[in-house]
């Protein structure tokens, strides 16, 4: 696994061998990046079930302010800091060692907020649903904000009133799915939304 852009470009990426933790397949990243735009100078952005951290990692060799990890996994913590000190990036990082509905509620009672967040949990346990209601909940995503979730096929998604479904994407029994937050913050937005992609 590496960094597939960027500053960064062709920098491995350090992962242990277990099942417990999935890193994002390159042309996953590839898929995710090419409709987020691949300069993503001066953004924030929020890691959630960050894994190893490969989405964060990405981002801020493309240009990325700054990015969050959150992560419970005591193994993916270790290599989420393994990585981020091999490649300089610890000075432009956190690592938030919680459950992901307490990290929402420490963000939003810091008033922060993430231009881009990243959703990629252990699929079939529902923690997307629970995910998109918790950040509808709080207003951690500013307008022209991006939710980008991997998911299996068959999870439903939530309608959720801060931002509206952009597109989806297929690859095998994987979804790309896409939110965005339009200027007036609400779920109609300014892009061609409900676009379906083959990968």
């Amino acid at each position: 696994m590496r960094v597939i852009a960027g500053t960064l470009k062709g920098r491995k990426l350090f992962f242990p061998t277990t099942k417990e933790i999935r890193p994002a397949m390159d042309r996953i990243k590839e898929t995710i990046f090419n409709i987020l735009g691949q300069d993503l100078s001066g953004l924030a952005i929020l890691d959630l079930f960050a894994g190893v951290g490969s989405l964060g990692i990405e981002a801020l060799s493309r240009g990325a302010s700054r990015a969050t990890f959150v992560e419970t996994n005591p193994l993916a913590v270790e290599y989420i800091e393994k990585n981020l000190n091999a490649l300089g990036l610890t000075p432009y990082s956190e690592i938030m060692r919680t459950q992901v509905s307490s990290a929402i509620k420490t963000i939003t009672n810091r008033n922060q907020k993430y231009d881009i967040i990243f959703i990629d949990p252990p699929y079939s346990q529902g923690f997307v649903k629970n995910t998109l209601l918790h950040l509808d909940q709080s207003d951690i995503l500013p307008p022209h904000g991006w939710l980008v979730i991997e998911h299996i096929k068959h999870e439903a998604l939530p309608a959720i009133k801060t931002a509206a479904l952009y597109r989806t994407n297929k690859y095998g029994i994987t979804r790309l799915s896409f939110y965005y937050r339009a200027d007036n913050g609400g779920g109609q937005n300014e892009t061609n939304g409900g676009v379906c992609g083959d990968l």
